[in-house]
């Protein structure tokens, strides 16, 4: 029983932060934090850009992943900064976490 513990899925409800998803199934993703991103990327799941994830195209067709944008505009100093993100879909952590669970009972 105990061991069922260690290793249960923690998935939201609502589409979630790739490091946030990473730190809440730890149990699970055996990988650590930089192996993870590379997984991600390795996987055409998404890829960093200035420490930002942006999701691929194959994971926003499949529903495994979403993007948000925001546009942040500072007129005192005449700068603009456009913040790209990638959240994992409900969906997209179910597939994420079954790619692992399969490594985990191998």
């Amino acid at each position: 029983m105990e061991n069922l513990n260690k290793t249960q899925k923690n998935i939201s409800a609502e589409p979630i932060s790739v490091l946030k998803f990473y730190r809440n199934n730890k149990s699970i993703i055996t990988k650590s934090e930089d192996s993870f991103k590379e997984w991600l990327e390795n996987n055409n799941l998404a890829r960093l850009y200035k420490k930002r994830f942006i999701a691929s195209d194959f994971a926003i067709e499949m529903g495994y992943m979403t993007n948000y944008k925001k546009l942040i505009l500072d007129l005192n100093n005449f700068d603009c900064f456009i913040n790209f993100g990638a959240k994992i879909t409900p969906k997209g952590q179910e597939y994420i976490l079954a790619m692992f669970m399969e490594d985990l009972n191998e």
